[in-house]
């Protein structure tokens, strides 16, 4: 999670895009948390976008989670998307993730649509051992372009093509 004022702003756009649930994760290179910051505090800014956007659910921001517990989740699976430079262009692999979710399933049984997660690490990246252990966990690496990004940047680039390419109706 971005310091501060970086975060409340991340939190109020990602609530404007349709994303339904932001969990910030812990890895090598987290920076601690802002002082004074808490999630607790955003939950005005949470309610303020959402009527701002027209939405009828809230936005549920999770405290912060280790990578560890968020490789063993059931969030990791086919539709994981992890940003990092050398990865698929977002825009080709992004479809791919929304369509194995779509299909994912166990045979005979009826299927359920899974989420589709994007990771942003943080501004100083993901370490090569937690690629290495996303891949591991099934994610698909995707390549944001040539510049590198912050965290927020890279999160609402990835939420906001992500909207762009699924139904209005549908939330992510």
């Amino acid at each position: 999670m971005p310091r501060a004022a970086r975060a409340v702003r991340l939190i109020e756009q990602a609530v404007e895009l349709g994303v339904t649930r932001l969990i910030p994760l812990h890895t090598a290179r987290t920076a601690p948390p802002a002082r004074g910051f808490s999630l607790e505090k955003v939950q005005d800014s949470i309610v303020s976008a959402s009527r701002l956007s027209g939405r009828s659910r809230l936005m549920k921001v999770d405290s912060q989670m280790p990578w560890s517990q968020f490789l063993t989740s059931k969030l990791m699976g086919p539709g994981t998307i992890v940003a990092h430079p050398g990865g698929a262009p977002l825009n080709e692999a992004l479809p791919q993730a929304v369509n194995a979710t779509a299909s994912a399933g166990s045979p005979g049984k009826e299927k359920s649509i899974l989420p589709v997660v994007a990771v942003a690490g943080p501004d100083a990246g993901l370490t090569i051992d937690e690629i290495i252990a996303a891949v591991t966990h099934g994610a698909r690496l995707v390549d944001l372009g040539p510049r590198p990004l912050r965290t927020d940047t890279a999160a609402l680039m990835m939420a906001c093509l992500f909207t762009a390419n699924t139904s209005r109706s549908r939330e992510c």
